[in-house]
């Protein structure tokens, strides 16, 4: 088996089960070509086993856009780092209502209390 061969073998069967993003498979496998010659890929696994649980916790969230994908993790050897503890990311909703809120307010600040632009009419003798 030609040292090619056993790289794709290793990322097809041992790397990317694990993953927990399965986009852009292509790359991801491109990627490990790459960064795997001199490697480890015992330690490899390792760190991805160690980052699991900060991803597994984004997934349920419905986080998983922060999971970045195969490629990119392997490409900054992510590996290497320590695994940050897990976070879940919160979805803060837009208040439909707040855009025309701002443009009733700055319209009653506009036209005034009593609802006309101008408070003080003229008669035409001031003119």
């Amino acid at each position: 088996m030609t040292p090619a061969e056993r790289m794709t073998r290793w990322f097809e069967f041992d790397f990317w089960p694990l993953y927990p993003r399965k986009v852009a498979k292509k790359t991801a496998r491109k990627a490990a070509l790459k960064v795997l010659p001199g490697k480890i890929p015992a330690d490899i696994v390792a760190g991805l086993k160690a980052q699991l649980p900060k991803f597994e916790a984004m997934v349920p969230a419905g986080d998983i856009v922060s999971v970045p994908h195969a490629g990119t993790w392997l490409n900054a050897h992510r590996w290497e780092g320590e695994p940050e503890p897990a976070r879940v990311a919160v979805a803060v909703m837009p208040d439909r209502y707040s855009k025309a809120r701002t443009v009733t307010n700055d319209a009653i600040k506009f036209l005034g209390e009593s609802g006309h632009a101008n408070k003080r009419r003229r008669s035409g003798k001031d003119r």
